[in-house]
């Protein structure tokens, strides 16, 4: 497989699965025939089982687990928005955290349920087509190659990534949201956290709002107010 520079991260546009037009170029930059490929979209290539708390993970054998770690590098390496501590280098769910403690205004926490189960091939294919610039033939391939069953897998070293840049627009425009409100926002995976001087429940109202729309939904159970300081 074909092995980028180990730099800085880069602009989507430079991430040398942008603007890919032909299968059999994917097949060269996956170091496999087309029709080996083609093969491994089957869902039979996962190991499939229930974790202790009845989660049910899917996880990539073989061959296809090496697309998906191959992939995830390549993705990796996409420079993220500054909101996003999840996927990254000296960002963790601590740095995450901090960002919110001590204000003087309220913190509003909200998990998105479901997160990767509930992250749907049509969303895989929208980011390679739109956002990566890829034909629909590739975009097509790629999806099949990386989701179970029509969703992103809960068990592959590709998923965090893939759920997040399949998943963007509505990040961005959460994001867009709260700092059109003075509101600070961070991402950890499905966490997101909003601090400000108008969070509050129509603020919560509005999240809630833009999530449903596209296609997920808040965990009510998780979704915690945290008084100032």
């Amino acid at each position: 497989m074909v092995q980028k520079k180990k730099n800085k991260n880069y602009p989507i546009k430079q991430s040398i699965l942008y603007n890919l037009k032909s299968k059999n170029k994917l097949a060269t930059l996956l170091d496999l025939p087309l029709q080996d490929l083609k093969a491994l979209q089957d869902d039979h290539f996962y190991s499939c089982f229930q974790v202790s708390n009845g989660r049910e993970v899917q996880h990539p054998q073989d061959a296809l687990y090496k697309i998906h770690k191959f992939v995830n590098k390549l993705l990796s390496r996409i420079e993220l928005p500054d909101y996003l501590h999840s996927g990254r280098k000296k960002r963790s769910s601590i740095t995450n955290a901090k960002n919110h403690l001590f204000s003087e205004y309220k913190t509003l926490t909200v998990d998105i349920e479901h997160f990767f189960p509930s992250t749907l091939s049509n969303k895989v294919f929208g980011f390679f087509f739109n956002c990566m610039n890829q034909s629909p033939d590739v975009a097509n391939l790629l999806t099949n190659l990386l989701t179970y069953k029509g969703y992103i897998p809960t068990g592959s070293p590709v998923s965090m990534n893939l759920a997040f840049f399949a998943n963007i627009k509505m990040f961005d425009e959460l994001h867009r949201f709260a700092n059109n409100r003075g509101c600070k926002m961070t991402v950890f995976v499905d966490d997101l956290a909003f601090t400000g001087k108008e969070v509050n429940a129509n603020f919560l109202s509005h999240i809630e709002t833009i999530i449903t729309k596209h296609g997920l939904k808040i965990k009510t159970k998780k979704t915690k107010f945290f008084e100032a300081n």
